[in-house]
C-alpha cells in the first residue's frame, strides 16, 4: 500500500509482484484501498466485478453466496461488536454512522521472550535449512532456505 501510494492498481501490482504470499497481501491491500475509494468508485471503473463468492476450500463456510450478502453480514456483526463495547449507531443527515469507543492499545496475550524465540527458531529451522541446501536443487527450495536462514 505504501509503494502503491493509494492507487488501487499500483498497490495490487506491487503486492502481486513482491509478496511471498501475494494472493493474501494483494487481497488485503486491495480490500483496504477498495474501502477507502468506496463502492461507487469501484463501480465507475468499468471493471467486470461479479457479485459472487464461490468457496472451494473452506469448511463450514457457504459454498456460494454474493459478495454483497457477505459484506452485509460483516456490517451486522461489526455493529453488534461496536454496540456491545459501548459504541453507538446514529443517523446523521440520512446516513448511518457509528461512534466507536477509543481504547488504549494493549497486548491481550503476553509477548514471547525475544531471545527465547530467536533460539527456538534457530533450533527448529537449522536442520530444515541444512537439508534443503545439501539435498535440493530446485531454485524455489533454495530461495526458501535462504529466506528461512535470513529470518533466523
Amino acid at each position: 500500500m505504501l509503494y502503491g501510494k493509494g492507487d488501487f492498481i499500483k498497490t495490487l501490482i506491487t503486492a502481486f509482484n513482491f509478496g511471498w504470499d501475494a494472493d493474501n497481501n494483494a487481497a488485503t491491500s486491495g480490500t483496504i484501498i477498495g474501502i477507502i475509494k468506496g463502492y461507487r468508485w469501484m463501480m465507475q471503473q468499468d471493471w467486470q466485478i461479479v457479485d459472487r463468492y464461490h468457496n472451494t476450500t473452506r469448511d463450514n463456510m457457504p459454498m456460494n453466496e454474493t459478495i454483497s450478502s457477505f459484506a452485509d453480514r460483516i456490517i451486522d456483526l461489526s455493529e453488534k461488536v461496536i454496540i456491545e463495547n459501548g459504541g453507538q449507531r446514529k443517523t446523521i443527515s440520512g446516513r448511518i454512522v457509528y461512534n466507536i469507543n477509543l481504547e488504549k492499545p494493549e497486548n491481550i496475550a503476553p509477548l514471547p521472550n525475544l531471545d527465547g524465540e530467536i533460539a527456538r527458531m534457530k533450533r527448529n529451522l537449522k536442520s530444515t535449512i541444512e537439508n534443503i541446501i545439501k539435498n535440493e536443487d530446485p531454485y524455489p527450495k533454495l530461495a526458501s532456505a535462504a529466506y528461512s536462514a535470513r529470518c533466523s
